[in-house]
């Protein structure tokens, strides 16, 4: 097991991604989108609308990059502001979609797929900066990696490891796990979950009749929605 220093974290991450300035300026489409969706307004209005009284505009919000020294979990080492805020505020529209909603009511009529599929770019960047720089995708996500290779190898081999799920004897294992930790552990070995020849509706209408399954559980079918982020946008 290994602490992360969330100092050094920060000072990676803004060796990625830069500042503030350079965050906005690459996502401006995006922000600008999610902003119309929320605050009801056709998308690209010039000047755009005040924020209505009464409300927060979470696209406003700073972008500090900066260690995160209280409470330090997976995926919030460090502060990525207005990143976090866009996300939380947009996050239910793809969910929406991908649980069987028709899409003239997914986020109350206003996105055609291309507007899914662009506003979730912006949905996936604060977890490709809480969790895929290098030092921080190591530090996160090294134990469940370790846990899952030692229990290929021990599959493989028929001797039983300290470490590894189930015994020599397995055929399946299944690891549960929210999708912070999914995407961290895609980072570090590589995976994914693109389909290549396979088009993106096509992909979503698979996705659609699987999380709608009356046998999944509800919060498991969360987490598979919440994964259509990661595998076909």
């Amino acid at each position: 097991m290994a602490t992360l220093d969330t100092t050094r974290a920060a000072k990676e991450v803004r060796g990625i991604f830069n500042n503030e300035a350079a965050i906005k300026s690459a996502n401006s489409a995006e922000f600008s989108l999610i902003r119309s969706l929320l605050f009801g307004y056709q998308n690209g209005t010039q000047p755009p609308p005040g924020t209505p009284s009464g409300l927060t505009d979470p696209t406003a919000s700073a972008i500090p990059l900066t260690a995160v020294t209280t409470n330090v979990m997976t995926g919030n080492s460090v502060d990525t502001g207005a990143v976090a805020t866009t996300m939380n505020a947009a996050d239910p529209f793809v969910m929406e979609y991908a649980n069987g909603m028709p899409l003239e009511d997914v986020a109350w009529g206003q996105l055609s797929l291309d507007g899914l599929s662009q506003q979730t770019r912006l949905i996936n960047l604060p977890f490709s900066i809480a969790l895929l720089p290098p030092y921080v995708n190591q530090v996160q996500s090294s134990n469940a990696a370790s846990h899952i290779l030692r229990s290929m190898e021990q599959v493989v081999i028929g001797e039983t490891i300290p470490g590894a799920f189930g015994d020599t004897n397995s055929k399946i294992l299944t690891v549960i796990s929210s999708d912070a930790y999914v995407f961290g552990l895609a980072g570090l070995m590589r995976l994914h979950w693109q389909i290549a020849r396979l088009s993106a509706g096509l992909l979503r209408s698979r996705w659609r009749a699987c999380v709608r399954v009356a046998a999944i559980p509800k919060n498991v079918r969360i987490h598979c929605s919440r994964l259509l982020h990661f595998a076909i946008f």
